[in-house]
């Protein structure tokens, strides 16, 4: 059973939406919560998070760099 970490994000961050075949970014505002699956691989460039029950490619270290693990 995969388990989820939660993040709050302190700084605007880029994700990107992956509809159809097409890329867009959007900006993640501040005190936003993503979540992410624990068994996502933290040196992965890449990881897939969940934004407002949509999902989203945002960069790993991003994440590091800008969230906050959050209950």
């Amino acid at each position: 059973m995969s388990h989820q970490r939660h993040y709050r994000i302190k700084t605007p961050t880029i994700a990107i939406l992956c509809l159809d075949g097409l890329r867009k970014t959007v900006t993640v505002p501040i005190d936003e919560v993503i979540t992410i699956s624990e068994s996502a691989w933290p040196d992965d460039r890449l990881i897939d998070v969940v934004w407002k029950n949509q999902s989203y490619l945002m960069f790993t270290q991003d994440l590091r760099e800008r969230g906050e693990l959050s209950d």
